[in-house]
C-alpha cells in the first residue's frame, strides 16, 4: 500500500473515535438503543458501532478478487468459460466498475485451455496508483508441473506499460499467495513458504523463511510503511501467531509480534495506532505494536455478514469498500461502509449476544437479521474479540465465571466447551416453551419431536438450536449380530478380519472413549445422575486400552501425501471396522458415500445396551437469560433464524457473454449446511432429496450430474442415492434423541481415573469405583 493508503487508514480510526464522540454528546439524548441490565457491555460500544451504515453495490459482472478503489473506481479480476467450437476456453480479465456497478472498463489480460491442462490466474490483489495504473502478477500452471509468471502493469486505457518474466524468480512448486509494494518500489510476494523481496527493477534483492513456520497467510505494510507478513507455529496441540516486521536493509526480520492464532487470517496493511488490520469475529479488528487488538468496525450490528469478505480498501474520508464473495449463495460484490451521523441512526432495541466465538452460519443470520428487523438490532458481545484467546483454556475458564457470576446477555450462543447443564441447573437461563406455546406461528408441534427431547431437560426447553446434524457410525451388514452390535462384538468381528484391524480408524484412547459416553446413558443430566458401575463401561475401559495414547495424524500425513484419501477410503477396503458418519444435509451425502459403501448398516457407537443410533450436533445453539428485560426481542430473533434455514431457488449459470442466467429448474439446501428443526422446512427438504441434480452449459443446456469421487486408485463415479439408503438415513436423523456429550470437567474426571488404569497402577473395578464417586460427587456440586 502507498502512503496515501495508510493515510486513509489513519483517517478511518479518526473518523470513527468523532463519530462515537458524536453519538455521546448528547447526553443521554435520543439514544438509538436500550441496553440489557444483564451484560456489561457500554453504550459507547453500542453506539460506535451503530454510528456507521451500509450500502449494497450491486456489480454488473462477477469479479474473482477483492476489489480495489482508487479515484472513485473499482478495479477487480473477471475469470469465465467459454465453450467455442466444442473447445473450453478460460478468458482472465481486469474490469474497471463505477459506484453504481456498471462497467467502465474491461481489459483482457491472458486465456488457457483446460483441455490442455492450462489455469491461468491472477495472484493476490491488484495494484493501482494514482493516475490509474494497474499492477498485478499472472501465472499460468500446466498439468505436467511447469509454470509461467510476469508483473505487469497496464495504463488507464489497458495499454502494457511493463511486463516483467518472473518465470526463474518463482519456481513451479511455489504458490504465490499475496503481494505488496512499498513506497519506494520494492515488493514482497509471499509463496506460502517464504518472502522474496525484488527491488523496483525487479532484481531480487533476498528472502526470508522464517523457522517452524507452517503457513504464511499473508504480507502488508505496518502502519508506518515496514513490510511485514503474519503466519503460525505449531508447539504440540497449541497453534501460535506471530507477526514478523521485516527490516528491508538487514534483510532480516527485525521483530517479532505474538497474536493470538485465530487473528492471523485476512491481514492487510495498518494504519494510524494499528500495525495491521485483520478480520474478527463481529467485523474488522486493529492489532497494536504489542499484539492486542480494538474492533475497529463492528459489521454484524450493522448487517453486513465478515464471513464472505474478500478483502477491504478505504478512501480518504474514512469509507470503507468491503469485497464479498458468498460461496454458498454463489455470488459477488462490494458493500460500502461508511460513518453518520446520529440523525440518520434508527432508533432500535439492543438486543445482546453473547457468545465465545461465532462461526459463518451464525454471522450470516445475525447481519441478515441486522438488516431486515425494523425493531431490534442483535450487538454481538464475542468473546474471541475483546480478549486475547492465544491461551484458549484459560480464555473459557474466564468466560464461564462471568456467566456464572450472573454477567449473562440477553442470548447467550452455546459453545461446547460450555458448561451450559450447570448454567441451567441455576436457573440463569428462561423456558423457551412459554414463547412457544403463546406464539401464534410454531407450536411444540412445529419441532422435529426428537430434537426437543434431545433439547429438553425435565420437560422444560433451556436452549434451542436453529439446526442440527446427526453423528453416527455405520458397519457393513456382514458384521452385523442382529439389530445391535454390542461393543464385544464389534471388538471380536475387527479380530476375524485381521491382525492389527482397528474397530475405528485411526482412533485414540480419548476419542473412543468419548464416543462411547456421547452414545450411552451413564450419564444423566435430566436425574443429575451416572452410573459407570456396570459391564457395558467396563468393556468400554478395555478395548480403549489396546488403542494408543495418541494418533498424530499430522505426522502421518506428512509422511503420507495420499494418508488422508486412503483414510477416507480405509472402511471400504476393510482396514477397520467401523465409519464415523456426521449427516448434515442430503446434498453433502453423496460425497460421504463412497466410504461406506451400498451394503452398510448405521449403527451407532457399539454398545451393550442400545441407547440412540446417532447424537444431535446442534448447529447455533442458544439460550434466553432468565433476567433479560429484552426476551420477547430475544425470541422474534431465534424465530428469525428457525425459519431462515431453507433455501428455494433456481439453477443458475454463466453463459458466454458473462451473464448470470436463471433456469426453470429448481435447486434446495440449508443455509447452514445443517438440517432445519422446523417439521415443515425439514419435511420439504427431504422431500427433494432424490431429485435429479443439474449441471448447466453455458449455452444453457443441462446434464445429469455424475458424482464423481476421486480416491486413492482412481475416481468413482456413484450412483445416485437409492430409496432404501434415504428410508436409513432419514430414520436416523428423525429417532436420534441425544445431544452431543461436551462437559470437559467431567469427561477429565474420567480420563485422569483411566490413565491409572492404562498404566497397570489401578484396577478396571478400583478405576470404575472411583470414576463413579467422583463424576457423582461432581454432578451434585454442579446441578
Amino acid at each position: 500500500m502507498k502512503t496515501s493508503v495508510r493515510r486513509t487508514l489513519c483517517t478511518i480510526t479518526a473518523v470513527a473515535v468523532a463519530a462515537s464522540a458524536l453519538m455521546l454528546t448528547g447526553c443521554g439524548q435520543n439514544k438509538p438503543a436500550s441496553q440489557s441490565g444483564n451484560v456489561s457491555v457500554s453504550d459507547e460500544k453500542v453506539q460506535a458501532a451503530l454510528a456507521y451504515k451500509s450500502q449494497d453495490i450491486n456489480l454488473k459482472k462477477s469479479i474473482d478478487s477483492g476489489a480495489v478503489y482508487k479515484n472513485g473506481l473499482f478495479y477487480a479480476t473477471h475469470y469465465q468459460t467459454q465453450t467455442i467450437d466444442e473447445k473450453t476456453i478460460n478468458r482472465l480479465s481486469i474490469v474497471v466498475f463505477d459506484e453504481s456497478g456498471e462497467v467502465k472498463n474491461e481489459f483482457p489480460v491472458g486465456e488457457s485451455s483446460p483441455d490442455a491442462g492450462e489455469y491461468i490466474s491472477i495472484s493476490g490483489y491488484l495494484s493501482v496508483d494514482d493516475s490509474g495504473n494497474i499492477t498485478f502478477l499472472r501465472t499460468m500452471d500446466t498439468m505436467s508441473g511447469t509454470s509461467e509468471s510476469a508483473m505487469i502493469t497496464l495504463g488507464p486505457d489497458g495499454s502494457t506499460i511493463s511486463e516483467q518474466d518472473m518465470s526463474s524468480l518463482i519456481s513451479s512448486t511455489e504458490y504465490v499467495m499475496n503481494w505488496v509494494k512499498d513506497d519506494e518500489g520494492y515488493i514482497y510476494i509471499n509463496t506460502g513458504s517464504g518472502i522474496k523481496a525484488f527491488d523496483k527493477d525487479m532484481n531480487k534483492a533476498f528472502e526470508i523463511k522464517p523457522e517452524n513456520a507452517t503457513f504464511l497467510s499473508s504480507v502488508f505494510l505496518t502502519n508506518d510503511g515496514k513490510p511485514a507478513f503474519n503466519y503460525i507455529t505449531i508447539e504440540g496441540d497449541s497453534n501460535h501467531g506471530i507477526i514478523a516486521v521485516i527490516d528491508k536493509q538487514a534483510q532480516n526480520i527485525e521483530k517479532k509480534i505474538n497474536i493470538a492464532s485465530d487473528k492471523t487470517w485476512g491481514m492487510q496493511s495498518g494504519g494510524g495506532e494499528y500495525i495491521c488490520y485483520c478480520n474478527g469475529d463481529t467485523g474488522i479488528l486493529g492489532v497494536r505494536e504489542d499484539g492486542s487488538f480494538d474492533t475497529v468496525l463492528d459489521l454484524l450490528t450493522i448487517g453486513v455478514d465478515n464471513t464472505s469478505i474478500n478483502g477491504f480498501c478505504t478512501d480518504e474520508n474514512g469509507v470503507f469498500y468491503f469485497s464479498v464473495l458468498d460461496y454458498v449463495l454463489n455470488k459477488s460484490g462490494v458493500v460500502k461502509v461508511y460513518p453518520v451521523d446520529k440523525s440518520e441512526i434508527k432508533e432500535k432495541t439492543v438486543i445482546t449476544l453473547g457468545c465465545f466465538t461465532t462461526d459463518w452460519s451464525v454471522r450470516s443470520q445475525i447481519a441478515e437479521f441486522n438488516k431486515n428487523n425494523d425493531d431490534y438490532t442483535i450487538y454481538v458481545n464475542s468473546y474471541s474479540d475483546s480478549n486475547d484467546t492465544t491461551d484458549y483454556s484459560a480464555a473459557i475458564t474466564t468466560f464461564n465465571n462471568e456467566m456464572l457470576a450472573g454477567k449473562v446477555p440477553d442470548i447467550l450462543l452455546i459453545n461446547d466447551e460450555m458448561p451450559y447443564e450447570s448454567y441451567e441447573a441455576k436457573g440463569l437461563f428462561t423456558d423457551l416453551y412459554e414463547y412457544i406455546d403463546k406464539d401464534p406461528d410454531i407450536s411444540k408441534d412445529s419441532f422435529q419431536p426428537n430434537v426437543l427431547e434431545a433439547l429438553e431437560s425435565n420437560g422444560k426447553l433451556y436452549k434451542l438450536c436453529t439446526a442440527y446434524a446427526v453423528r453416527t457410525f455405520v458397519t457393513k451388514n456382514e458384521h452385523m449380530h442382529g439389530d445391535i452390535l454390542t461393543l464385544k462384538d464389534a471388538a471380536a468381528e475387527a479380530k476375524n478380519m485381521g491382525e492389527n484391524i482397528p474397530i475405528l480408524g485411526y482412533t485414540d484412547r480419548s476419542k473412543f472413549l468419548k464416543n462411547g459416553i456421547e452414545f450411552s446413558d451413564f450419564i444423566d443430566y435430566r436425574t443429575k445422575t451416572c452410573n459407570f458401575e456396570n459391564e457395558d463401561f467396563k468393556t468400554l475401559l478395555e478395548v480403549s486400552k489396546s488403542l494408543p495414547e495418541t494418533v498424530d495424524l499430522r505426522k502421518l500425513s506428512d509422511e503420507d501425501p495420499d494418508f488422508y484419501t486412503n483414510y477416507s477410503m480405509g472402511f471400504v477396503n476393510d482396514q477397520c471396522l467401523m465409519y464415523e458418519l456426521r449427516l448434515d444435509d442430503y446434498a453433502n451425502y453423496d460425497w460421504i458415500r463412497p466410504s461406506i459403501g451400498q451394503d452398510y448398516a448405521i449403527t451407532g457407537f457399539p454398545s451393550d445396551k442400545f441407547v440412540t443410533k446417532g447424537v444431535i450436533d446442534p448447529t447455533m445453539m442458544v439460550a434466553v437469560s432468565n433476567t433479560s428485560p429484552n426476551k420477547d426481542g430475544a425470541w422474534t430473533f431465534i424465530k428469525y433464524c428457525l425459519n431462515n434455514d431453507v433455501v428455494e431457488e433456481p439453477y443458475t449459470y454463466i453463459d458466454n457473454d458473462g451473464n448470470v442466467v436463471e433456469t426453470t429448474d429448481m435447486k434446495y439446501y440449508t443455509r447452514t449446511s445443517s438440517l432445519p428443526v422446523l417439521k415443515e422446512h425439514f419435511e420439504k427438504l427431504s422431500s427433494h432429496a432424490l431429485d435429479t441434480k443439474y449441471d448447466y452449459n453455458p449455452d444453457g443446456t443441462k446434464e445429469v450430474q455424475k458424482n464423481e469421487v476421486w480416491t486413492a486408485t482412481g475416481s468413482i463415479i456413484l450412483p445416485p442415492l437409492s430409496q432404501q439408503e434415504f428410508d436409513q438415513i432419514y430414520s436416523t436423523l428423525t429417532t436420534s434423541n441425544r445431544l452431543e456429550f461436551t462437559n470437559s470437567d467431567i469427561f477429565n474426571i474420567i480420563k485422569d481415573e483411566a490413565a491409572n488404569y492404562y498404566a497397570g497402577t489401578k484396577s478396571l473395578d478400583e478405576t470404575v469405583s472411583l470414576i463413579q464417586n467422583r463424576v457423582n460427587l461432581y454432578m451434585s456440586e454442579h446441578y
